[in-house]
C-alpha cells in the first residue's frame, strides 16, 4: 500500500516509513496520529494537490490513510471522481465518433468512387446517410443521397433532403449541383401538390438559390406565383423604404446576399399551367401593393408590377402577354410600369449572335405584328410593343451600318 505514495517525493517517503512502522506493530491507530502530528497542513496542501490533478494512486492512499471518517477527504474524492467520470465519457464519446467517422469514410470514400452494395439491406442505406450527415460534407452527403435515392422510399428521401441546412461545409463539386437538382426534381414532383411538404422544399430551394437556375425551384415559383408575400419580403431585403436615408450597412450586406435569388425570381403572378385568370391576378397585385405600402414602398409597385407582367404566357389568340395581364396593363399603366415591362422583355434575348442586324429586323417584325393584333382592344399594351418594334429596327440598322463599315 505504501507504494501509493511515490507520487508525493520526500513528503510521501517520510510518510512509507511511516505506514512501514505501523505495518511492523499492527499499530494503525498510532500511524494516523504520527501522520498528522508529523506533517500537519503541509500534507494536506500537498494531498489536496495531488487529487485535483487527478492521481488514482494518491486518492487510494487517502483511501487507506484517512478511512470513511474524514469529511475533507471524501469532497475531494468525489470531485475526483466526478471529474475522472467526466472525462472517460467525453473520451469515450471521442473514441466512438472517430471510429464511425472511420466506417463511413471507409465505407463510402469520395475519393476512390465507393458505391455502397445494391445488394445491401434498407437499413445499411439509411444509416450511411446517417453516418453522413453527421460527418461528412455537403458534397459527399449529396453524392451519397443521389446513390442511394432509389433504395430508400421517397418519404425517407424527402427526410434526408431538408436536413441541408445542417450540413457542413459549402458545395465545392459541380457534380453536387447536378445531384441537388435531380433530387429537389423528384421530389417537386412527388411533393408539389403539398402545400406542407413544398413549404419545406422551399426552404431548400432558397439554401440552393445561388446554385439552382429559376427554373429548378419550382416549389418557390409556385409559392411566389400564389402569394405575394415571399416576394414582397424580398422587396423589402432589397430595396430603400421612402424614408429610408441612413445608409444602414447591415442592411446593405443583407440585401446583397439575396439579390441573386431576387433576381432570379421571373414570374407572371397568378400563372398556373400556363393560365392566368384576370380574378387571381388582380387580387395577388392588390396584395402585393398593400404589402409595398405597409413596408413604405408604394413608390416601387409600377416598376416591379411591370417586371413581372412581362414573364405572361402568350393569349388565347397567341399574342403577348395572355388576356388577364393586358387587362391589368390597361388598368395600371404608367411610365414607369411600360419601362420595366420593356426592359425585362428586351433582357429575355439574352446572349445573341452578331448578324449584321438581321435578328434585330426579325424582332422588329414580330414585336411589330404583335402590336398591331393588341392595339384595337388594349392599346395601351400595344403600345409597349410599338415602342420593342421601334427600338429594334433602330437597332437593326445600327448594326447593319457597322458591318459595313466594318466590311
Amino acid at each position: 500500500m505504501s507504494e501509493n505514495f511515490d507520487e508525493l517525493g520526500e513528503l510521501g517517503d517520510r510518510i512509507k516509513e511511516i505506514i512501514d512502522t505501523a505495518v511492523s506493530t499492527k499499530d494503525y491507530r498510532q500511524m494516523t496520529e504520527d501522520i498528522k502530528q508529523t506533517v500537519g497542513q503541509t500534507i494536506n496542501s500537498t494531498l489536496n494537490s495531488a487529487v485535483d490533478t487527478g492521481s488514482e494512486a494518491i486518492r487510494n492512499g487517502l483511501n487507506s490513510m484517512f478511512g470513511s471518517g474524514n469529511s475533507e477527504y471524501h469532497n475531494k474524492t468525489k470531485e475526483f471522481e466526478e471529474r475522472r467520470r467526466r472525462e472517460r465519457e467525453q473520451e469515450r464519446k471521442k473514441q466512438e465518433e472517430e471510429k464511425a467517422k472511420e466506417r463511413m469514410l471507409t465505407l463510402y470514400d469520395r475519393n476512390t468512387g465507393g458505391r455502397i452494395s445494391d445488394h445491401a439491406g434498407h437499413q445499411v442505406f439509411l444509416w450511411a446517410l446517417y453516418e453522413c450527415e453527421k460527418y461528412g460534407t455537403c458534397d459527399n452527403y449529396f453524392e451519397l443521397l443521389y446513390d442511394v435515392r432509389e433504395k430508400i422510399s421517397i418519404q425517407e428521401l424527402y427526410d434526408a433532403t431538408v436536413k441541408i441546412s445542417d450540413m457542413k461545409g459549402g458545395i465545392a463539386s459541380s457534380m453536387t449541383i447536378y445531384y441537388i437538382g435531380e433530387i429537389l426534381k423528384e421530389l417537386q414532383d412527388a411533393f408539389i401538390t403539398d402545400d406542407e411538404k413544398c413549404a419545406e422544399l422551399v426552404s431548400v430551394e432558397w439554401l440552393c438559390r445561388n446554385i439552382l437556375e429559376w427554373e429548378q425551384m419550382r416549389c418557390m415559383q409556385k409559392r411566389m406565383k400564389n402569394d405575394p408575400k415571399i416576394y414582397a419580403d424580398l422587396v423589402g431585403i432589397v430595396y430603400k423604404t421612402e424614408d429610408d436615408e441612413s445608409g444602414n450597412k447591415g442592411k446593405g450586406e443583407l440585401a446583397s446576399a439575396v439579390y441573386a435569388g431576387f433576381d432570379k425570381a421571373r414570374f407572371c403572378p397568378a400563372e398556373k399551367d400556363g393560365k392566368v385568370s384576370y380574378e387571381a391576378l388582380k387580387k395577388w397585385v392588390e396584395e402585393f401593393k398593400g404589402l409595398l405600402i405597409k413596408q413604405k414602398q408604394e413608390n416601387l409597385f409600377e416598376h416591379l408590377i411591370g417586371r413581372l407582367l412581362a414573364y405572361s404566357p402568350n393569349g388565347a389568340d397567341d399574342y403577348h402577354p395572355c388576356e388577364a395581364v393586358r387587362e391589368i396593363i390597361e388598368e395600371y399603366d404608367s411610365d414607369s410600369l411600360r419601362s420595366s415591362y420593356i426592359v425585362a422583355e428586351e433582357n429575355k434575348r439574352g446572349v445573341h449572335t452578331v448578324d449584321a442586324g438581321k435578328s434585330e429586323l426579325i424582332l422588329h417584325q414580330r414585336y411589330l405584328n404583335n402590336a398591331e393584333g393588341l392595339q384595337a382592344e388594349y392599346p395601351k399594351t400595344a403600345e409597349i410593343y410599338f415602342t420593342l418594334s421601334e427600338d429594334y429596327k433602330r437597332e437593326a440598322e445600327y448594326e447593319r451600318k457597322r458591318a459595313e463599315d466594318e466590311w
